[in-house]
């Protein structure tokens, strides 16, 4: 009789693990569907009895939290998937919502936290809280908002407004028409609930403790107050159009500070500005409607600065009565129990930056007493006006004919106009007209707000004009092809006016005319 064999231990392993041997490949498209089904029939006898899904989300959790952390690169491309991913998903229950008010808290830097009855989300930092109250089905019925040192949070309509829409998805639609039970899903812009929320942060971006901050806050509050009757005084006293009030108040169009949004002069408005494009007539403003983005705007804030300067922390208008025809109000003197000095400072600040001559900031730095510094390079005012209102101007190229002048080409339903525009020429006192682009003013009063849009709304209205040369195609030159446009030169006369030379259409001679342009109480 032959002895046994030993197995080896590579025999003996093979032996227990009992691999699958796949089937030879297929050769029709039946034999390879018979093939799938018998897999799938051997993968689901082997795994009939499967865990629990709250033990395999366990599972995968303490392997996410064992996992190593991916490269700060990997790992900021991983949560923005996520957001991209949790911003398409519909969200239709109180729990999706609730995820979803915590993921923009953590977005934004901010903590959360539910309520006692489950139904209120707290989103909190150390100076301000959101209060968001939910329906059982998830939908947003009030927002309610408080600041460092407010007992009582104050309900804001805005956000509650913008969180509580609801709407219907595409299945829904389908069970509509089917005469079943339409699934609603809740349509509140969270991104822009996200915009709120990083704007009531910003207010408190300051250095410092929760002590100073809140200081901070009561003079940025105190301010709006100021500013809010001044408008109100203004109105009273003039009883004009919206429109006038833009273009003339002594603080424009004020709307107030709504969530995270903050208060907004709307201080000028050009002739532009008020065409409807689409019906080819002038739009109309009521108090019901002036569109947020209409004109130009400011925005009232407070930022951190270098030097401390004396704010107030109290409303400083004395009185309810105007001292002028203008609605101009009467303050009442800064001192130690109306202000107090902080390393902060009040600011106008632009959305877009604006061009302004030199002359204008020097007028702006004259009544405000700071210095205008959050400036670019200083450059000729055309060019930069070019920048600003079209967007389309290339830079210079040295010994290019754009170096020294622009060219722009309108058509007229009747005739063809080109416009030289001179930016090297000299004013009337020897000096190149030169500017730059100011993004935001410093001041430190209230009463410095109508002097400062004084100052910008006459070199808008400058700059309206020039614009009305540029709006169509800026060329290099001079071409054959413009033998039938008639030519324009325009070169700057003073600060705030320039001249237009022309051939008479009527005679051989030259014809030149002057454009001043004057804000209407200094006409």
């Amino acid at each position: 009789m032959a002895a046994a064999r030993v197995p080896s231990a590579r025999e003996a392993g093979a032996a227990v693990q009992s691999p699958i041997t796949l089937p030879p490949e297929p050769r029709t498209d039946t034999e390879r569907l018979d093939q799938v089904s018998a897999l799938m029939e051997r993968l689901r006898a082997k795994h009939s009895v499967g865990r629990p899904w709250s033990d395999t989300f366990k599972l995968v959790r303490q392997a996410m939290e064992k996992r190593m952390m991916p490269e700060s690169g990997g790992h900021q491309r991983l949560l923005h998937c996520l957001e991209t991913i949790q911003k398409v998903i519909k969200v239709n229950s109180l729990p999706g919502m609730v995820d979803r008010l915590e993921a923009l808290a953590k977005h934004n830097g901010l903590a959360s936290h539910l309520g006692p009855t489950g139904k209120e989300c707290y989103i909190t930092s150390d100076m301000f809280y959101l209060e968001v109250q939910m329906e059982p089905s998830g939908v947003v019925s009030d927002v309610r908002v408080a600041h460092h040192g407010e007992i009582n949070p104050a309900s804001c309509p805005e956000l509650t407004q913008i969180l509580s829409s609801t709407g219907v998805s595409a299945l829904g639609s389908a069970a509509r028409d089917a005469g079943r039970r339409t699934p609603h899903y809740i349509e509140g812009n969270l991104e822009e609930f996200s915009k709120h929320l990083e704007g009531l942060a910003s207010l408190y971006k300051l250095p410092g403790d929760s002590k100073l901050k809140t200081k901070v806050y009561l003079a940025l509050q105190s301010l709006e107050m100021d500013l809010a009757k001044m408008a109100q005084m203004h109105r009273a006293a003039t009883n004009v159009s919206i429109e006038e009030v833009i273009l003339q108040g002594v603080v424009g169009y004020v709307s107030p500070r709504m969530g995270g949004h903050l208060m907004t002069l709307k201080y000028f408005v050009s002739p532009y500005d008020l065409l409807d494009e689409k019906t080819k007539s002038t739009v109309t403003l009521n108090d019901n409607n002036v569109p947020r983005l209409l004109g130009m705007n400011a925005h009232v804030m407070i930022e951190a600065a270098a030097g401390p300067f004396k704010l107030p922390i109290a409303p400083l208008i004395a009185g309810t009565h105007p001292i002028d025809g203008t609605g101009m109000p009467s303050f009442s003197a800064i001192s130690n129990a109306n202000s107090i000095d902080l390393p902060a400072c009040f600011y106008l600040k632009f959305p877009q930056p604006l061009p302004l001559s030199d002359t204008a900031m020097q007028q702006i730095q004259t009544k405000t007493g700071i210095p205008v510094t959050h400036v670019d390079t200083m450059g000729p005012l055309f060019e930069l006006i070019g920048h600003f209102t079209q967007g389309q101007t290339p830079p210079p190229q040295p010994g290019s004919s754009t170096e020294h002048a622009m060219y722009y080409c309108v058509v007229l339903p009747d005739q063809r106009h080109c416009y030289f525009l001179n930016k090297r020429a000299v004013r009337q006192d020897g000096r190149e007209l030169v500017g730059t682009l100011v993004r935001q003013v410093p001041f430190s009063h209230p009463s410095h707000v109508p002097a400062v849009l004084a100052a910008v709304r006459r070199q808008l209205i400058y700059n309206a004009l020039l614009d009305s040369c540029m709006r169509r195609c800026l060329r290099t030159g001079i071409t054959d092809d413009m033998s039938d446009y008639y030519h324009f030169e325009v070169s700057p006369l003073a600060d705030f006016s320039f001249t237009v030379t022309f051939q008479h259409p009527l005679t051989d001679s030259m014809a030149c005319g002057a454009c001043p342009c004057q804000w209407p109480c200094e006409q």
